[in-house]
């Protein structure tokens, strides 16, 4: 029930998505730095990368740029179809790998070993019916060498952010669980930072880090914030701020999301 309830969430919501990105076009950029400054360095020199719960495609345009090849996958058509047209509006069709509509729990269109890198970002870890399944997944088609980073929801904000709200038997299964599911079924996980960083070692992958990201957004954004950032002094001392943060062990107590940067043991990096 779960997967068939966000999978139709997420169709549903697919272009109310990009119009988003547009009014929250800040925030975006201050999580997407913070993301790329994690990403960059692992990145290979060549080959194809995978964006698993790609939504509409928020990557493709870096990793271009880097002359890599991205495989463009997510469980909602819509988002694919989304993407397609980002993509064609972009005129980087020969950078893309393909297109697939496929859960991260199951990527069966995908063989083994045959991604050089995985971005699993914006939090489809998350939102998924099973996270081992899913980094499991992830593992499998990672060639040897590979390099993944993957973010996830920090179990005790999402708990702090649920009590805010009113719902205190949400709020209650987060921190007793790591999970609470809509009224439709849908799943929300939450993590610590030990709990995330042993579901990737469990699934065969070498763990490298666990850290803050963007540490004092949260998600979604608190009103206002959208509107302060829009201020070019405002907007510079909060990435500075943040780039301090991700480089401080503690800051992952505080952090709504963390970033995960793992690696598969094998191949020419050993």
């Amino acid at each position: 029930m779960g997967n068939e309830a966000t999978r139709a969430f997420w169709d549903a919501r697919a272009e109310e998505r990009i119009a988003k990105q547009d009014r929250h076009a800040r925030m975006g950029a201050l999580y997407e730095e913070a993301c790329w400054r994690a990403i960059e360095p692992l990145l290979p020199e060549a080959g194809v990368v995978l964006e698993a719960g790609c939504g509409t495609g928020r990557w493709i345009w870096r990793l271009a740029e880097r002359g890599l090849r991205t495989a463009l996958l997510d469980f909602s058509p819509e988002m694919v179809r989304i993407a397609r047209r980002v993509v064609a509006e972009r005129g980087l069709e020969a950078r893309v790998a393909g297109f697939y509509v496929q859960d991260i729990c199951d990527m069966r269109e995908l063989a083994p070993e045959s991604m050089d890198a995985v971005l699993c970002l914006g939090e489809p870890l998350g939102l998924c019916d099973a996270p081992a399944r899913a980094a499991a997944e992830m593992a499998r088609v990672l060639r040897p060498g590979g390099s993944l980073v993957c973010d996830a929801s920090n179990r005790d904000r999402l708990a702090l952010e649920l009590a805010r709200a009113g719902d205190w038997a949400a709020a209650d299964a987060m921190y007793s669980r790591g999970v609470h599911h809509a009224a439709d079924g849908r799943p929300r996980w939450g993590f610590t930072a030990q709990e995330l960083a042993a579901l990737f070692a469990d699934a065969g992958m070498e763990v490298e880090r666990v850290a803050p990201v963007a540490p004092l957004l949260c998600f979604p954004p608190q009103p206002g914030l959208a509107e302060a950032l829009t201020d070019d002094a405002v907007f510079a001392r909060v990435r500075d701020l943040f780039a301090r943060m991700e480089r401080d062990g503690a800051a992952l107590s505080v952090s709504g999301r963390f970033l995960l940067a793992a690696r598969k043991p094998g191949g020419d990096r050993e």
